[in-house]
């Protein structure tokens, strides 16, 4: 099966001084049948020659050199999957899995080079008997693999390399943990494969009673070479009796205790279902890392199938009746869920999370608030007046503000020079605004003690005026109105500050369900023909009415009207008007508005400057702490993945060995760490939706269905949080891969 001509190995010096001897070999042939031993001192070079044949160590070929497996040559990556099963002196298990998920794992690498492979549910129960792995009660191949003996595991280990079926089994010292009668067990169990199925068993041992009663070949290795058997050593080993084997051997090497003997038991049970895929496989290593912890200790004590995969549990049954009843699916569903081993990941990750959450949703909404008011006509705006006789015009009279006249031609200069400057010319208007000197109102359903005219501040504006959409009106005050929108167009009407409104109700005696009138004295039009108005809003908050405040606000075509009641009277100009612009266009106005004269007296540059602050803040600080959350996200999953790959390393080193490949580890990985992201992510959508009425509330009602920026950026951190799980898991797991090929022989024989 093996031919090794002229090669040798030596390993790397562990300080100065050179390469340290391995195995130098000349000429050696391991026959394709049979069990072939290796017997030699310690530090002979024995394990070194076993890594050589496994294909761990590649060797140097000297002239002539060859290093042939079943007649071909081996390459430096070794033997394919499945071709060759390791069994080492530590039995090299995963102690979170059962122990039928070790005992698979050769198996299921070797169908994935070889679909057609299939494990005779028979052999198995025999094997396992054999090997005293069942037992009338519980089946040790069920328990976890830290709850076995060391014995116990080695035999597990055992049974892995025998149900790889491969062309052949490499054993170094396996059976130096088992007692005698096991130790027997196993090595029955060996020779027996290598009899039924014709193919080679490979064996490292210092037990030389047990070599001579189950080799039928033998190697000498001694100081790093292969030491040919003296012509009378061969004859006496090629001896049926025994006792002559094993004297010819002590002549060798010395002796050692000779084992006792086995029993052997008969099994029944059902036939599992189809051999396990290493798709099924890494689900099984999955749930076995994620059940790991004292709950799941304390649920395999009483139910222990909760916990076990279905397709697992099945093949439990099959090899031991009494694993044959299992939990119903939601109670394996919820087994899993109260003896998940991540919950203090599910814990950060839902911490990182929420963050990301509120960075998303408050970011999006300080942007949309922002944005909305940057937009709204009314936020760019320059307050100008006419003042007769001021110097600073340079000697110029500037022109009266009348409606029509003045307003217009403020109206096209400003329009046509913020189209010049490429803005939206729609979007300059200019209005005019007054205060009407000796307005007055009085109330004819009010108590007697109200009766009179009472004076009141009064602005009189345009209803198309940006300015009047930033009067806050009290809502809920029937039959008045809320919103400036809502006022009516057919009616004149005013707005009266909400604190007169309440006196007027609570000390003049007019009802609160009632609309309340008004006759109005429009001031400069005189007292003599009152005009009849509708108070149809509460003011709570007026507009920005620098630098005059008003308690009662009315609209320039009431105020026309007024005047026109009069006997030839006539309006006077305005004195102050409000242009309104893109915001980009403050330069350009202030330019046209001092080109025709007039001088301004406010303007809302500081606080355009203010919502351009908050834009950019809303853009960049919730990205930013996005950005820091996902790193943490990152770290988090960084040092959880690396303990894990660092606790198991020798037990995953083992799945390269055995053929399996990165996506399988990656697989395990993801299927493992997965549920703490979908637990952390359920959780905050449970959390979002049972906090969202009472955050609703809190926030601004005029920014439109605040539920789309909910889901929008829930959505946004389900995303984050996945590419980062899924990056990390990749690049880490990637990096670990590549770097256990070059340290797999270290690992393997710790």
């Amino acid at each position: 099966m093996f031919t090794l001509r002229a090669l040798s190995y030596h390993h790397a010096a562990p300080t100065q001084g050179g390469p340290v001897p391995g195995i130098e070999v000349d000429a050696v042939d391991i026959p394709r049948t049979g069990v072939t031993a290796i017997i030699g001192p310690s530090g002979s070079g024995k394990t070194t020659l076993l890594s050589v044949l496994s294909g761990f160590l590649t060797p140097r070929l000297g002239p002539g050199g060859v290093l042939n497996f079943d007649g071909q040559p081996m390459t430096a990556s070794g033997h394919p999957p499945g071709r060759v099963a390791f069994v080492f002196q530590s039995s090299l298990l995963l102690g979170a899995a059962t122990g039928l998920t070790n005992a698979l794992q050769g198996h299921v690498a070797a169908r994935r080079h070889d679909p057609t492979r299939r494990l005779d549910p028979a052999e198995m129960r025999r094997l396992l008997h054999r090997l005293g792995l069942s037992d009338t009660g519980k089946s040790l191949v069920a328990r976890r693999a830290r709850h076995l003996s060391g014995g116990e595991a080695q035999r597990v280990a055992i049974l892995r390399a025998l149900l790889t079926d491969p062309q052949a089994i490499l054993c170094d010292e396996p059976t130096s943990s088992l007692d005698t009668a096991n130790a027997q067990a196993a090595l029955d169990a060996l020779r027996d494969w290598a009899s039924r199925r014709q193919r080679p068993v490979i064996w490292v041992t210092h037990n030389l009673e047990q070599a001579a009663d189950y080799a039928d070949h033998f190697v000498f290795v001694a100081g790093g070479r292969i030491i040919p058997a003296p012509h009378e050593v061969t004859q006496a080993l090629a001896a049926p009796d025994r006792a002559m084997r094993l004297a010819a051997l002590q002549a060798m090497n010395g002796a050692l205790a000779r084992p006792a003997t086995a029993s052997a038991l008969s099994v029944t049970g059902p036939e599992p279902p189809a051999s396990p895929v290493p798709a099924d496989y890494t689900r099984w290593i999955a749930a076995a890392l994620s059940a790991d912890g004292a709950t799941a200790e304390a649920l395999e004590r009483d139910r222990p199938a909760m916990l076990v995969p279905g397709h697992e549990r099945r093949w439990l049954a099959a090899l031991s009746p009494a694993l044959a009843r299992g939990p119903t699916r939601a109670g394996r569903l919820l087994g899993r869920v109260a003896a998940y081993s991540r919950f203090a990941l599910v814990l950060i990750l839902l911490v990182l999370t929420t963050q990301i959450l509120a960075a998303s949703f408050f970011g999006a909404l300080a942007q949309r608030y922002s944005r909305e008011r940057l937009e709204d006509p009314s936020v760019a705006r320059i307050v100008f007046e006419h003042v007769v006789g001021d110097t600073r015009l340079r000697g110029r009279e500037a022109p009266p503000l009348y409606p029509g006249a003045g307003l217009a031609e403020v109206d096209n200069a400003l329009s046509a020079a913020i189209a010049d400057g490429g803005m939206d010319a729609t979007r300059a208007m200019v209005f005019g605004r007054r205060t009407i000197p000796g307005s007055a109102l009085r109330f004819p359903g009010a108590a007697e003690a109200c009766q009179g005219w009472q004076g009141f501040e009064t602005v009189a504006l345009s209803r198309d005026d940006p300015l009047l959409g930033q009067t806050v009106l009290r809502e809920g005050d029937a039959p008045l109105v809320g919103s400036v929108q809502d006022l009516p167009g057919d009616t004149r009407t005013a707005l009266l500050d909400a604190r007169i409104v309440d006196l007027l109700r609570s000390r003049c005696g007019l009802p609160a369900d009632a609309p309340i009138r008004a006759d109005w004295a429009a001031g400069q039009a005189g007292t003599l023909d009152p005009v009849p108005l509708l108070i149809a809003g509460a003011i709570t908050e007026p507009p920005p009415l620098y630098p005059v405040s008003a308690d009662l606000i009315v609209f320039e075509d009431d105020f026309q009207f007024a005047a026109n009641l009069q006997d030839g009277a006539a309006p006077d100009p305005f004195r102050i008007a409000t242009a309104y612009f893109p915001i980009d266009g403050f330069d350009i106005a202030r330019e046209v508005i001092g080109d025709l004269g007039y001088r301004i007296r406010d303007d809302s540059a500081a606080a355009v400057d203010t919502l351009r602050r908050v834009a950019r803040a809303a853009r960049d600080v919730p990205r930013a702490v996005m950005i820091l959350n996902a790193t943490g996200c990152v770290v988090v999953l960084i040092l959880v993945i690396g303990n894990l790959l660092e606790l198991n390393k020798r037990v995953f080193a083992l799945f390269q060995a055995h053929g399996f490949r990165l996506r399988d580890i990656l697989a395990v990985l993801t299927l493992h760490l997965a549920p703490a992201l979908v637990y952390a992510l359920g959780l905050l959508g449970l959390g979002v939706l049972l906090a969202w009425p009472a955050v609703n509330r809190a926030l601004p009602r005029d920014l439109g269905n605040l539920a789309l920026l909910r889901n929008a950026a829930f959505l946004d951190t389900v995303i984050i949080a996945i590419l980062a799980m899924a990056a990390t898991t990749f690049v880490v797991v990637s990096i670990w891969w590549h770097q256990t090929r070059a340290r797999l022989t270290r690992y393997l024989q710790e």
